[in-house]
């Protein structure tokens, strides 16, 4: 570095800047999305049933959004319903990667999409089915199927980043499972919940999937809702559900379970 009369030349780049008018600091550029290392699939289960008020469903419809803007362009993704029909669900939107970077507009079309789909999802079913058909149980087969679906199908499958992001208030109300056993998460007891998954004989084995859950919460609607369980409930039924499909106690308890999104999903399969 050489100098100009005592002067070092940044400093004289520096002041020249001003002078002209450049001289307000410019935040720095939005740092990119990086490239994966490895193949990245994604599912994510966004909940349209009645047991959400609607400011709560807004807030699915955002996170969900939200969620999927954390994730590499060149992730394949789905997003699946979670109401009655969670067997041979229908998708809301997918989409299997693309190298060509997303514009900001581009996101914001898909933002709006998926914003659109969900609000009608939650009008349309809820007129159709009564409001205890949140059968959640049903879609970790769901999850375990296109798991290996995609890892099979890709040539990196073995070393695929798996990752499963349930947005819901995770009350299981359904009897469509594999033991044809009533849950409903608001009308029995914990401990009596647990004793029906009994009834189940298999559960798929999800150890290999990352998941993390989201519980969509509204300013203006949690206040006035009653009948819920409490989160620790809902965590302990949870916990007995998931250590069965192959995860430890602390792996379930670091599954998320607030309104907000893992500050882990930022540098997802980096």
């Amino acid at each position: 570095m050489h100098k100009i009369q005592g002067i070092y030349v940044p400093l004289i780049t520096a002041v020249m800047a001003i002078a002209s008018g450049c001289g307000v600091l410019k935040p720095p550029p939005p740092t990119p999305t990086p490239t994966p290392t490895r193949p990245v699939f994604l599912m994510i289960l966004a909940d349209v049933t009645k047991s959400l008020q609607k400011g709560e469903v807004e807030q699915v419809a955002k996170l969900t959004a939200d969620v999927l803007d954390k994730f590499p362009d060149q992730t394949d993704y789905v997003i699946y319903p979670i109401h009655r029909e969670t067997e041979k669900p229908t998708a809301i939107d997918e989409g299997h990667g693309s190298a060509i970077k997303l514009t900001p507009d581009d996101k914001e079309s898909r933002r709006k999409r998926i914003g659109d789909k969900i609000t009608q999802q939650y009008d349309e079913i809820n007129e159709r089915q009564p409001t205890d058909r949140t059968c959640i149980l049903n879609t970790l087969e769901l999850a375990d199927k296109h798991f290996r679906q995609v890892g099979s199908s890709s040539s990196e499958g073995k070393d695929a980043c798996l990752e499963l992001v349930v947005i819901s208030d995770m009350i299981e109300q359904c009897a469509l499972n594999a033991g044809n056993v009533r849950i409903d998460l608001k009308e029995q007891p914990t401990s009596e919940a647990i004793s029906k998954l009994d009834a189940i004989a298999k559960f798929p084995n999800l150890a290999r999937i990352h998941i993390t859950i989201i519980i969509p919460t509204s300013e203006k609607a949690t206040p006035y809702v009653a009948d819920r369980p409490t989160l620790s409930s809902l965590e302990t039924f949870w916990t007995a559900v998931f250590t069965r499909c192959g995860f430890k106690t602390e792996d379930v308890e670091n599954f998320n379970w607030l309104p907000s999104i893992p500050s882990r999903l930022s540098t997802v399969c980096q």
